[in-house]
């Protein structure tokens, strides 16, 4: 800080920071340097290389000044000094903000500097008056001014022309007159004091009141001796001094004293407080009391509206208050002082046609002077007073002091308020950057947006709304301050209303009063006035920003471009989000396809292990049950020419499956299958109507919920898998119908490889005219279960049959009716053996039948009963009504009392056989043939 030395007519700078400290010995003349061009312009300069700069310092250069900005210190138009900030060694580019900033706040500390010259001023002027009082009074008592002398009784017996002259009396008319007489009423009771003094030999010193001839009261020092004479008290002498100019001065110094103290305390208020209503409230308290007046008002220009609003009063009922609660520039006393920025003092207000408080007519005196600083206007401050009154120059001057102290203040708060608000959108921008961040959930940024549009922006009721291309509409997402709860989603069309306009045309639009737009559409109750911007991505409008509010005129244009601004950083944060959410959920498709290709590897590299279909299904329904989140999953096959699906296989966590039988037709979920081929998915057994003939057999099994995908094995529709679901209703997606398609292909391609298998593997073991066993897998069969026998030590018995007479019955009735009759013959036999016997065409027309755990009355007593069925039987002939009889020979072995080996069994039963066909139509055992 640089400050001006009026009496060496040189710049000091006493006051540094971070600065070596034998610069503030430095003085340079009033020409020299760039503080001398900032005094001269009284105006801040930026110095970006000081260096180079032509009016540069050399100490200041040696002592690392790079760049800086200085501000003068200004009171008035006067030039203090200067107040600087610079950067050492490493240069640093400030801004013409940084000026302005630090303009603001030398104008503070120019002010402050100067109320304390001011108050160490007034202190030295007090100081020396206190001296010349003592002074004065030292010399009063020596040197007459009014003299008289008044006897032991009080009477006055001498008085001088001076005082003569102060009273107004001639000296004839005083003398003889008791001294009490001229004392003034109200100060006879401190005289009566004083003189009670005087026969004690006490003199005496007192100011009191002279009660001059005209009525009016003088103030006087009276210094009084009382006169002895030989020991004894005759007199007094009084010396009276006329001090009414000390008095007045007294009071002008304390009059100027309360108006410091009121100048300081404002000073204070804003130099402590950046609450603007504390400061008004303060300042207009202070004016009042110092200026000792009954009422007053401070009003605050707002500049959009052009009107002054009521910020502060004292002294006015509430109908003045409402009358002057906002005033038009130009209106009133107060409008036209903000207009001209020139004050305003009259004499009677109660009497002017240009008031505007109708009930203010006992108000008389009434000033007002506009809050200026820096020639701009900030507002108006009015005192009022009952009282007749002239003010004074020194009054005017007061209150113009003050109210700069209050100008400043607005300043400072208006520039808080603007710094504030300019960080509060900083924040509410860098907010909305970091929705996107803190979330991946689109509704989530969008709320979060919004909330912090109505926390940093204090914005009443807005939203988001984005663009539905084809349907060409906007739909309200996210909302504040709106009641949407318990109304259909709000929607508009593209092109109506005012947020339809900004869709359509893409630019920003302020609405200052709705009603007088042609374009709005009353929506909000209540709304007064909106602003709305463009979401926009490149070229492409994805919605817009909205913001309402219930006052008129509530939005600048400062607002709607911050709101441009947040509308583009929404608009990225919003496309963001949809683009991470892209790539998330492509991402989770990727996976998901992943896992559906791992599953269905596994699955078909699971039942491509084994040509079991009992093992296929089994491993099929776990992982359809296991993948799918499903409570159970059942196969059917199906069987089209006897129109039903049979339930083969089914997999329940605590069941077992039973025998169930669905018809094809008159079933419409199984006709849907049939004729789609495709998934049917149901998510409510209960209400679908396709489930009407099967839904007692789903509820009785507490299926909530079904998906039915067909089996499909080279172009044959072979039956269903099914996954039921019994916890409750479910919908089954279309990724998951897709992924349950695929993974049937799966089954469906290994239940056809295990059905060729099997079909191989009973080829390689019947016999292809009977479909009995051939002798192949008899004799493994057989060796099989002598094993077994030998080893429980049971009987196992061996019946061989041969037909009597068959080439008599092919000869008589050809080839393919023999062919006929084996096959009728074998069908005969499957049906009177047991499910444990194993019956197989051993050759020609001779077929064997093993018999576990029988023995060799038990066989025979079969081979009775066979050998009398196939008696009575009627066998069918090819191409003729007739029917033919036949008759069977039987032999019968059993182990082990016949044989030990499958060979030799077979021997002795041939052995049996043997000796039957020699009579026909017989049974013979080993035992009975051997005989």
């Amino acid at each position: 800080m640089a400050l001006v030395d009026e009496a060496k007519q040189s710049i000091r700078f006493p006051y540094l920071y971070n600065l070596p400290p034998e610069l503030s010995e430095v003085s340079t003349p009033l020409d020299a340097g760039v503080t001398a061009q900032i005094l001269t312009s009284k105006r801040p300069i930026l110095v970006e290389d000081y260096a180079h700069h032509p009016r540069r310092l050399r100490t200041f250069v040696e002592a690392g000044v790079k760049s800086g900005v200085g501000a003068p210190l200004l009171v008035g138009e006067r030039a203090m000094g200067t107040l600087a900030v610079v950067a050492l060694w490493q240069p640093k580019r400030f801004s013409e903000e940084d000026a302005e900033l630090l303009r603001a706040v030398a104008d503070q500390a120019a002010v402050a500097i100067e109320n304390a010259r001011l108050y160490e001023s007034t202190t030295t002027q007090l100081q020396q008056i206190e001296s010349l009082k003592t002074f004065n009074e030292s010399i009063v008592e020596g040197v007459s001014e009014g003299i008289s002398i008044e006897d032991l009784s009080g009477i006055l017996t001498f008085v001088n022309p001076r005082l003569a002259k102060m009273l107004g009396y001639a000296r004839e008319e005083l003398l003889g007159q008791p001294w009490n007489s001229l004392i003034a009423p109200q100060d006879r009771a401190k005289v009566a004091e004083e003189t009670a003094k005087y026969p004690l030999g006490v003199p005496t010193r007192y100011e009191v009141s002279f009660r001059r001839k005209d009525g009016s009261t003088l103030p006087v020092i009276v210094s009084a001796r009382p006169l002895f004479r030989e020991g004894t008290f005759v007199g007094v002498l009084a010396v009276s001094t006329d001090i009414s100019d000390r008095k007045q001065a007294e009071k002008e110094l304390e009059r100027r004293t309360r108006e410091l103290a009121a100048l300081h305390a404002i000073a204070e208020t804003v130099n402590r407080s950046l609450d603007l209503d504390q400061i008004l409230t303060s300042a207009l308290d202070q004016v009042l009391k110092v200026m000792e007046i009954q009422a007053g008002t401070i009003h605050i220009l707002e500049p959009a509206s052009e009107t002054l609003q009521l910020k502060a009063s004292f002294g006015l009922s509430e109908a003045m208050q409402r009358d002057v609660q906002q005033v038009r520039l130009g209106e009133g006393f107060s409008g036209r002082v903000a207009r001209t920025g020139e004050p305003i003092m009259i004499e009677d207000y109660g009497q002017h046609p240009y008031r505007l408080m109708r009930e203010a007519s006992d108000f008389r005196a009434f000033a007002t002077i506009p809050l200026k600083s820096k020639e701009r206007v900030w507002g108006t401050l009015s005192v009022i007073d009952r009282r007749f009154r002239n003010f004074k120059a020194e009054d005017l001057s007061l209150l113009i002091a003050i109210g700069n102290e209050i100008a400043v203040a607005v300043e400072n708060a208006h520039l808080y308020a603007e710094t504030k608000r300019h960080l509060e959108e900083v924040s509410a921008l860098h907010s909305v950057a970091m929705a996107a961040s803190s979330v991946s959930n689109l509704e989530d940024v969008l709320a979060r947006i919004t909330e912090t549009l109505r926390q940093a922006l204090g914005y009443e009721s807005g939203g988001i709304l984005l663009l539905d291309e084809e349907r060409g509409e906007l739909t309200l997402h996210r909302a504040w301050g709106l009641t949407t709860e318990g109304h259909p989603p709000f929607q508009i069309p593209v092109g109506r209303g005012i947020t339809g306009w900004v869709a359509q045309t893409g630019e920003p639009l302020l609405v200052p009063e709705v009603t007088k737009d042609r374009r709005y559409v009353p929506a909000i109750p209540g709304t007064q006035s909106e602003m709305c911007a463009p979401l926009r991505i490149g070229q492409r409008i994805i919605g817009v920003l909205n913001v309402e509010s219930p006052r008129r005129n509530a939005f600048s244009e400062h607002d709607l471009a911050l709101l441009d601004t947040l509308a583009s950083q929404v608009a990225s944060t919003i496309e963001n989000v949809r683009l991470h959410q892209q790539a998330v959920e492509h991402a989770a498709q990727l996976e998901r396809r992943t896992e559906s290709l791992a599953l269905i590897h596994s699955l078909s590299k699971a039942v491509s292990s084994t040509l079991e279909l009992e093992q296929i299904f089994r491993i099929a329904m776990e992982e359809m049950v296991r993948t799918f989140r499903v409570d159970q999953s059942a196969i059917l096959l199906f069987d089209a020419d006897k129109g039903y699906a049979k339930l083969v296989a089914e997999h329940q966590p605590s069941a077992t499956a039973e025998p169930l039988l669905i018809p094809l037709r008159g079933n419409p979920a199984m006709e849907r299958i049939l004729s789609t081929r495709q998934p049917l998915a149901i998510e409510d057994v209960q209400s679908d109507p396709l489930l009407e003939p099967v839904r007692p057999v789903m509820v009785q099994r507490g299926i909530h919920s079904s998906l039915i995908v067909p089996l499909i094995a080279k172009d044959e529709l072979i039956g269903t898998i099914g996954l039921d679901v019994t916890r409750g209703p479910r919908r089954f997606t279309a990724e998951e119908i897709e992924l349950a398609q695929t993974i049937a292909q799966e089954i469906s391609g290994a239940i056809e490889r295990a059905r060729l298998y099997e079909e191989t593997k009973r080829l390689a073991i019947t016999d292809s005219l009977t479909g009995l066993y051939n002798v192949r897998y008899f004799y493994q069969e057989l060796d099989r279960e002598l094993v077994r026998s030998r080893r429980y030590e049971r009987p196992l018995s061996l019946i061989m049959m041969d037909i009597d007479n068959f080439k008599r019955y092919n000869d008589t009735y050809g080839h393919l009716a023999g062919d006929d009759l084996l096959r009728e013959l074998a069908a005969l036999l499957n049906e009177m053996i047991r499910r444990t016997d194993i019956l197989a065409r051993y050759g020609g027309e001779e077929f064997m039948i093993v018999l576990p755990e029988t023995d060799a009355p038990e066989a025979s007593a079969l081979a009775e009963r066979i050998a009398e069925q196939v008696r009575n039987h009627p066998f069918a002939v090819r191409f003729s009504e007739l029917k033919g009889q036949i008759t069977i020979s039987c032999g019968v072995a059993t182990f082990p009392q016949h044989a030990q080996t499958s060979r030799d069994l077979v021997h002795a039963a041939d052995t049996a056989l043997y000796q039957a066909k020699g009579t026909k139509d017989r049974i013979f055992t080993f035992e009975v043939a051997r005989k």
